[in-house]
């Protein structure tokens, strides 16, 4: 929550906290830093704060890949028909003017937090993503078409994990974890591995090759992990999969 007044900035605090752990910031700036660190689920921000105001404020954040795809509620004494415009524009989610009810703040934080949560479940749950992602914004599709190009790219290397995916994407440990995890209800290790793995599928249904060598293409040294996680994934152990649907594909 970013609010430069000690008094209000204790009074939503007060309405919030019982339901949600509440990261406080008393300037645009402050804010900035402490968004693109944790990355919230929601932020809740002033119109008018010192350093950066919360026009300039939402820009950055809606410019950041790494916060971009976070909601924003503004907050502003302001209750002109421009002004709320220039929130909206500038990238606020919700444009309340003060004084506004408790409860309808209250009530914008979750439906908001309840939107992001349908869209994971939606995801995760969904075997064939890529209807989904059309739901995305723009922004948030460029950020996910490039994750999985890194994966294509590089998914065969047993070397290759969250950390080097983080690093590629010039993202934090954490910041991949919160931002993945918010898009599409997984963690960037389940993607990984459900990457990896259908992969595997693909070459164990198409291919000739034995167990062996597709878990090393598939970036597994060790044939028993691979097995391990196979099974794991699909309920079938690799030589099972290959009675099932290699014997199919020929048919």
């Amino acid at each position: 929550m970013a609010e430069d007044n000690a008094d209000m900035q204790q009074f939503i605090y007060n309405i919030i906290k019982d339901d949600y752990s509440v990261i406080l910031a008393s300037n645009g700036k402050e804010a900035l830093n402490l968004a693109t660190e944790k990355v919230p689920n929601v932020i809740i921000s002033d119109y008018m704060m010192p350093e950066m105001d919360g026009i300039e404020f939402c820009k950055e954040i809606k410019s950041n890949i790494v916060t971009s795809h976070i909601p924003i509620i503004m907050l502003t004494a302001k209750a002109n028909h421009t002004a709320k415009i220039e929130g909206l524009e500038g990238g606020a989610d919700i444009y309340l003017t003060k004084p506004f009810d408790q409860e309808e703040l209250k009530l914008q934080v979750r439906n908001l937090i309840l939107q992001i949560q349908r869209f994971s479940e939606l995801f995760k749950n969904q075997k064939n993503s890529t209807a989904i992602l059309t739901e995305l914004p723009l922004k948030e599709r460029k950020f996910l078409d490039k994750m999985y190009a890194m994966l294509q790219d590089k998914f065969h290397s047993e070397n290759y994990g969250v950390d080097q995916l983080a690093d590629d994407l010039c993202l934090s440990r954490m910041q991949i974890h919160r931002k993945v995890k918010v898009l599409t209800g997984k963690s960037p290790g389940e993607i990984l591995r459900n990457f990896r793995i259908d992969k595997a599928k693909h070459l164990l249904e198409l291919s000739s090759l034995s167990i062996t060598e597709i878990a090393i293409k598939t970036g597994y040294k060790n044939q028993s992990n691979f097995s391990r996680i196979f099974k794991e994934y699909t309920g079938n152990t690799p030589g099972q999969y290959i009675q099932l649907y290699r014997k199919e594909s020929i048919e």
